[in-house]
């Protein structure tokens, strides 16, 4: 991805009617057609039916807005959309952790509704399978922007899936809002939040 500058206050963001909001997370490689040109093989190799359609992947939504590092307005709520994650093999949307903090300087200070693929460091990210549980997922950046300049009222993620739940730090409340378990099953309930004008 290109550097992305700081934005104090962005220009009025796009207005959308609709309220379903989605990001891009590791698993959608079609969602960033230059990864997925490099391990298309990896994923769905020919004997499986091979390359997928990238273009016909973003054409499938069409009852929501996509936000890829960028924002839109609901009533008066800002919402901004990032799907990056700290790097993890070869999945999409992975930055090393060293890169990831240009990413999170492009997030508007006037954002109230921050929704990224990864949970900010001590929010909804231990890590549970055979390392110490103190171990930790989340990316520091992403901690200080949220938690030092942006102060969203809401920030909704998931990835980490055993960090399922919610936490609130006085300005912000993190859902970590992972339906799938470790093992993959869709075992985590629905978290809804009603959002005070």
């Amino acid at each position: 991805p290109q550097p992305l500058r700081r934005q104090q206050k962005q220009q009025q963001p796009p207005r959308v009617k609709h309220g379903i909001v989605c990001i891009a997370g590791n698993h959608e490689l079609t969602f960033q057609p230059d990864h997925y040109e490099k391990v298309h093989d990896k994923f769905h190799p020919p004997k499986r039916g091979g390359r997928l359609d990238d273009q016909k992947a973003r054409d499938a939504l069409t009852n929501c807005t996509y936000l890829q590092d960028s924002s839109c307005q609901i009533e008066d709520t800002n919402i901004y959309g990032s799907p990056w994650t700290p790097e993890y093999h070869c999945w999409a949307f992975n930055l090393p952790r060293t890169d990831l903090g240009r990413i999170w300087d492009g997030i508007p200070d006037d954002t109230d509704v921050l929704i990224t693929h990864g949970p900010p460091l001590g929010r909804g990210d231990p890590h549970s399978r055979g390392v110490k549980s103190s171990s930790r997922l989340g990316c520091a950046d992403l901690s200080q922007q949220v938690q030092q300049r942006i102060q969203p009222r809401l920030h909704v993620f998931g990835h980490v899936h055993s960090g399922y739940g919610v936490t609130f730090d006085g300005t912000t409340l993190f859902v970590n809002a992972s339906a799938v378990s470790n093992d993959f099953a869709r075992r985590n309930p629905c978290i809804v939040v009603d959002l005070p004008k």
